[in-house]
């Protein structure tokens, strides 16, 4: 079984920057939460490109794993996806809307649920609500880092930091 936590965001920037932000794997650790590392494998310099292989470290509490992910489908200011290159479970998901003020980005994550009806359960109850809380504290990241509030981001003598 796959599983799905999908969150949305609106940035008050152009659609070009903000998918040139996100497409830069050297920035997801930055508003990514779960997101250790990120790294195109072999050689190659400059943007993604379809069927680039990508390395991953995430971390969930005290876990860290690292994972090869295939870039699927890459649309310039439209669209990102990578998948996982062991398991068609695993995926990382970027859409991009052109609004009149700015830009709205998707997140979608998806993952695979193991156990039967006892796994479906432990996902439903535990999981996907910690997963959805880091999407949205990761889409909430980059909206802090795209509109300019990296002085919020590390506080001031006078200000606390943001959670």
């Amino acid at each position: 079984m796959k599983a799905i936590c999908s969150e949305c965001i609106d940035v008050e920037l152009p659609v070009n920057r903000v998918f040139d932000f996100v497409s830069d794997l050297t920035h997801w650790p930055l508003w990514l939460t779960f997101v250790v590392s990120a790294q195109r494998n072999g050689r190659g310099h400059g943007d993604l490109a379809r069927d680039q292989e990508v390395e991953i470290c995430m971390q969930r509490g005290r876990r860290r794993w690292r994972e090869l992910f295939d870039v699927i489908r890459i649309v310039p200011n439209a669209f990102l996806w990578l998948e996982g290159s062991l398991s068609a479970a695993r995926r990382i998901e970027f859409r991009f809307e052109q609004r009149r003020s700015g830009t709205r980005v998707h997140c979608s994550v998806g993952y695979p649920v193991y156990g039967g009806a006892i796994g479906a359960l432990r996902d439903a109850l535990f999981v996907r609500r910690a997963l959805a809380h880091d999407v949205r504290r990761s889409l909430l990241g980059l909206q802090i880092a795209l509109e300019g509030g990296e002085e919020r981001m590390t506080g001031s003598a006078n200000e606390p930091l943001l959670a």
